[in-house]
């Protein structure tokens, strides 16, 4: 614990003594933010190949590298993500989600050394991998500590942090990709996550992962770190001790607690979300977001394109920062699931009169970039940043690094199936009914956000698990 010394000189802890004193928020900011330079980190992770396949492609990292290998460096990164989700939950609760994250970043090193000094493809496939698992551990990880270091008022926003950093990553990359060659653009991915490891350091462990192990010392120094020295912790502490199951549920293994009624109702919700959060069309979308621009007569280069859609996202991520916590989650989910069905629903009917010569379809140019706009703005206020935020919330403390690890599988599958029967399915029945499809999952995504995603904004985690329970 003496690396903490420097913020909170341990001592001894006379609770009748405390004075009442409002909980300092910055330390909170400070660690969620931190923590979620780790998003940082996977945006770049995530948006390297978009930049770099061209540029590969063209020889620019000094050996001939094939349009079937960039799509193979591409895959391997999503194929890395799932395979490290699920031990990644199981080390979460095991050493902790402070540990993990640091963890994270040598190993994350070695993948960009590797395609920064790559002499040859092979070098390039290893590199993509390493840095795609990197990127699995982040999306399991990250959120829970996040969530778990903040007050309920205030959870939401830094929740969201994860989403908004993630945003900041890939417009980094498309930025860097425009201007720079590969072994640069790497460069600059591989810097993000040393300024990621330097700053987070020097934060303690969540105090909920502290009851959890049975550090009940250990929980309130965490608390007093991320409250403030004066901050009379004894009913959060009270709080945390009761959703963290140690107390009451002390005999109960995971298994127990992953069978009851809250832990079912919570895991079933997770999948859910994931799967809507893909399936509605986000990464098609974006896929598709070059023929749009083009189809709406735009003269922009396919690489600025790009940036502009980057941009819009973080955009939309900065919106829900700023409302989730004064709208509520459900909203925002179901507003955006609404908004992204519109936008299909409008791209796909341009696509469809153009396709089926139903009309001249020139005075409506604009339908799709407008249609494109509005979706990935949408996106990025609801089912891209409250998913994450949500997921930590309402599954039970001792198993939601698991459950979180599952979650993530089933968003890169959902993913990878998206991204790679999408161009097939365009083939085969055309962009019209294809966006179709997605506007009926997105009237699907609606109704499930608001029938059956619980609120939590400005409950305590108690509170949500009581709600769970019902």
């Amino acid at each position: 614990m003496g690396r903490f010394n420097i913020f909170y000189m341990a001592g001894t802890y006379d609770m009748t003594k405390v004075e009442k004193s409002p909980a300092k928020r910055l330390p909170q900011y400070g660690g969620a933010f931190t923590a979620c330079l780790s998003g940082l980190a996977f945006g770049t992770i995530l948006a390297w190949t978009s930049p770099a396949g061209p540029l590969l492609e063209d020889g620019s990292a000094g050996f001939p590298v094939s349009t079937y290998e960039v799509s193979v460096i591409g895959s391997l990164m999503p194929i890395g993500g799932a395979i490290s989700s699920v031990p990644t939950g199981f080390l979460t609760d095991r050493f902790g989600r402070r540990t993990v994250l640091l963890s994270i970043v040598p190993i994350l090193l070695v993948g960009w050394g590797l395609i920064i000094w790559a002499t040859s493809v092979e070098m390039m496939f290893v590199g993509r991998f390493i840095t795609g698992m990197c990127g699995g551990s982040i999306c399991v990880t990250a959120p829970v500590f996040t969530t778990e270091i903040a007050q309920k008022e205030i959870r939401g926003e830094l929740a969201s942090y994860f989403q908004l950093l993630l945003s900041a990553g890939i417009v980094l990359a498309f930025v860097a990709g425009s201007q720079l060659n590969v072994f640069y653009l790497s460069i600059v991915c591989a810097v993000v996550p040393i300024i990621f490891g330097v700053t987070f350091f020097f934060f303690p462990e969540t105090p909920v992962y502290y009851l959890n192990r049975g550090r009940r010392e250990s929980a309130i120094k965490s608390l007093k770190f991320y409250r403030g020295k004066d901050y009379d912790f004894q009913e959060e502490l009270s709080e945390l001790e009761e959703s963290s199951s140690e107390r009451s549920n002390a005999q109960e293994s995971k298994w127990d607690v992953f069978t009851s009624k809250h832990g079912k109702k919570a895991f079933y919700l997770s999948i859910l979300l994931m799967t809507f959060q893909q399936f509605c069309g986000i990464n098609a979308c974006t896929f598709y977001s070059t023929t749009i621009f083009q189809s709406a007569g735009s003269s922009l280069e396919p690489r600025y394109a790009t940036v502009i859609v980057g941009v819009m996202q973080l955009a939309g991520a900065i919106v829900a920062m700023l409302l989730v916590d004064r709208l509520g989650r459900v909203i925002l989910l179901g507003t955006s699931a609404a908004a992204m069905a519109i936008s299909s629903f409008l791209i796909g009917g341009y696509f469809f009169i153009k396709e089926y010569n139903l009309m001249d379809a020139t005075a409506l140019s604009w339908l799709p970039l407008v249609g494109e706009c509005v979706f990935v703005v949408m996106f990025s206020v609801g089912y891209g940043p409250v998913p994450w935020a949500i997921m930590p919330e309402i599954n039970p403390s001792r198993i939601v690094g698991i459950v979180q690890s599952v979650a993530c599988v089933v968003n890169w599958v959902c993913a990878f199936l998206v991204t790679k029967f999408f161009p097939e399915l365009v083939e085969v029945i055309g962009a019209g009914l294809t966006f179709f499809i997605f506007a009926l999952i997105g009237t699907i995504t609606t109704v499930f956000s608001f029938k059956a995603v619980p609120e939590t904004n400005g409950k305590s985690l108690e509170e949500i698990q009581s709600l769970m329970s019902r």
